[in-house]
């Protein structure tokens, strides 16, 4: 497993929601969020979507929501780069590239297996901007 965390930006005039997100670097992507069950902080697969409203953006970060790679297909080390699809549901994809980053494996190193790579999104296009948080 490995998580990613950006900031998707919306410069458009709709909102739009982030359904789903593919790469062949692992054999699926959820959606996931960080949330209080019975008084203790659990990660755990999002009911849901990410919206993004017109005008806005939506922080994906460690501690909070983010994408959860599962499975993956080889190990990640840091300055990989894997090209992840971002799916909306208006049918519409966006293709960014994410780079690992050991700075925020290390940041998560007490709260994950020493052996799992953080990601950290870093791409631009004309709707979203994907940054390093």
């Amino acid at each position: 497993m490995s998580a990613a965390f950006g900031t998707l930006v919306n410069r458009g005039k709709a909102p739009l929601t982030l359904v789903g997100a593919e790469t062949p670097a692992a054999a699926s992507i959820e959606l996931h969020e960080m949330a209080m069950v019975d008084g203790a902080m659990v990660m755990r697969k999002l009911e849901g979507d990410f919206d993004v409203p017109a005008g806005g953006s939506r922080e994906l970060a460690p501690g909070g929501e983010h994408l959860m790679l599962m499975g993956l297909t080889a190990p990640l080390l840091p300055g990989d780069e894997i090209t992840v699809t971002l799916r909306f549901s208006d049918g519409t994809t966006l293709d960014v590239v994410v780079q690992a980053d050991q700075r925020v494996h290390q940041a998560l190193a007490g709260a994950r297996p020493r052996d799992e790579r953080a990601l950290a999104l870093d791409a631009l296009d004309e709707s979203f901007v994907l940054q390093l948080g």
